[in-house]
């Protein structure tokens, strides 16, 4: 509206000035005296329009432009073939990240994952069962390991009571035979004072014994041990005492008869013993050998483990086949454009697409700057935003980033970020900014139009009592038709900048700002 005044009034001075040049030409026609400039000045004054020095800011920029941009813009597509049978969106709509923007006939892919669901239970439960059978297989094995190591250490004990039954029978029939003398006597006896003493520390471990299996301290298996040792001291002590007997007494006919019999009975004894004993080896070979059943049940198991896995894998492959049935948007966003319609079929090769979406929070452009500007610029630098075709609306922006190699024309790129969050701002529109450098804040101001040019310097003429004076000056920046005044002008003074004066005029103001 100023600049549309100024320009007003600079053509009303240059009407007066040639309906002034005009009355002259005719006055001279009619024979009168021409009017001159110094005879106006003398009589009038130049006419002039000033304006007065204000306080103002000024921002200091850089113009930056370049076509926008967005980080986060992509096309939502699919591998899925089939019909589509939702489209849930239309260009121009926002979407959130995860939001569903397609349906492709889910209905047979369901299905698929019922059947898979059914095998993988399936799978299940042969594995509990291949569990089960294990622990049920190792159970029976390790017991009857127990069972025939029990069975080994009682026919071990039987092989040693009746080979000890046996000596004791061979030494009696000895005895019997050969008739005793001193010596005899006295080794009986001492036999019988050791065979007593073993007795009395078996019958002592076999109380002990029989107290902590009641108590639950020790197995039955240690406890049959102990009875077998006792059995076993008392024979031998029986078979001491005996024996002592018969070497004191003698022996009769019928007395070494009987002692042969008893050795012939105790080597009978010996051979089934040994017999037995060997039949109990054998038996706890085979419960060991056994555990090879529970090796085949565990690789069972390893078997419906890896079916299980299978059907895993099965199952999530669907589940994911499933979820791509139901496209989502992976962005929060402007839908841009839509690529396919209801009912279409996406099968073919390659991915389908079916919208493009962009985020708004994430638009730039990219300007090029001069080498002389770009040591001015750092990042986070304010940007006021203009958008071609959007001439009534400013935008907010900031410096993203720099690029620090130049380019052929040895001008630099910087990424300016735009701040929206509506739809108004597109990928693909021209975007002007002005990069804000600095802000100079209550300084002498005027109007462009003032200044003059003489000699490489600059210079206004400023009003004082009516008259033109020329003062030189030092100009700062400019901003819309305003520039600063670093030197040479205070606020508050009178300045020309409409009408053709000199240094020492006399003035007519005719408009003032």
């Amino acid at each position: 509206m100023i600049n549309y005044l100024k320009k007003t009034y600079k053509l009303t001075i240059t009407g007066i000035m040639l309906i002034i040049m005009i009355f002259s030409v005719s006055c001279n026609e009619k024979g009168e005296q021409l009017i001159s400039r110094e005879d106006m000045q003398k009589k009038e004054g130049i006419p002039v329009e000033i304006v007065t020095v204000k306080k103002g800011d000024i921002l200091v920029t850089v113009e930056a432009s370049g076509e926008l941009k967005a980080d986060d813009a992509l096309t939502v597509n699919t591998n899925n073939s089939g019909i589509i049978e939702e489209l849930m969106v239309r260009e121009g709509d926002y979407v959130k990240s995860g939001q569903i923007v397609a349906v492709i006939e889910p209905n047979d892919i369901e299905d698929q994952i019922s059947q898979a669901q059914a095998a993988l239970n399936t799978a299940h439960l042969r594995l509990a069962q291949a569990q089960t059978k294990v622990i049920l297989q190792n159970t029976q094995v390790e017991g009857s390991i127990k069972q025939s190591v029990s069975g080994v250490n009682a026919a071990e004990a039987q092989y040693e009571q009746a080979k000890s039954a046996l000596v004791a029978a061979k030494e009696q029939l000895s005895i019997v035979e050969e008739g005793a003398r001193k010596q005899e006597i006295g080794q009986a006896e001492e036999t019988v004072a050791q065979a007593e003493a073993n007795f009395r520390e078996a019958k002592v471990d076999l109380g002990r014994m029989q107290r902590l299996c009641a108590k639950g301290a020790i197995s039955q298996q240690q406890l049959d041990v102990a009875q077998v040792q006792y059995d076993v001291a008392e024979a031998q002590h029986n078979s001491a005492l005996h024996r002592l007997d018969l070497v004191k007494e003698g022996s009769r006919v019928q007395e070494k008869e009987a002692a042969r019999q008893q050795v012939e009975i105790a080597e009978d004894r010996v051979t089934s013993a040994k017999a037995a004993l060997e039949q109990a080896k054998e038996t706890l070979i085979i419960a060991k050998n056994n555990r090879m059943q529970v090796t085949v049940a565990e690789q069972e198991v390893d078997v419906a483990s890896a079916g299980v896995e299978q059907a895993k894998v099965n199952m999530d492959m669907l589940a994911r086949k499933l979820q791509k049935s139901y496209v989502k948007s992976p962005i929060s966003g402007y839908v841009t454009k839509k690529y396919v319609n209801l009912g279409e079929n996406t099968s073919g090769p390659g991915a389908t697409k079916i919208v493009d979406v962009f985020d708004p929070g994430t638009l730039y452009f990219e300007a090029l700057v001069s080498e002389t500007d770009i040591a001015k610029i750092n990042r986070g630098l304010s940007v006021d935003v203009r958008i071609d075709g959007i001439a009534d609306k400013h935008f907010s922006g900031n410096v993203k980033d720099i690029i620090p190699q130049a380019g052929a024309s040895r001008q630099f790129s910087v990424n300016v970020k735009v701040e929206s969050s509506g739809s108004d701002l597109k990928p693909g529109m021209f975007a002007r900014g002005h990069i804000l450098l600095a802000e100079h804040k209550d300084v002498p101001v005027i109007t462009k139009d003032a200044l003059k040019d003489k000699e490489g310097k600059q210079y206004v003429y400023t009003i004082k009592d009516l008259y033109a004076v020329e003062k030189e000056v030092i100009t700062g920046p400019a901003m819309d038709g305003s520039i600063e005044i670093v030197k040479g002008l205070s606020a508050g003074e009178k300045v020309v900048y409409s009408g053709f004066v000199k240094n020492g005029d006399l003035v007519k103001i005719i408009h003032e700002e």
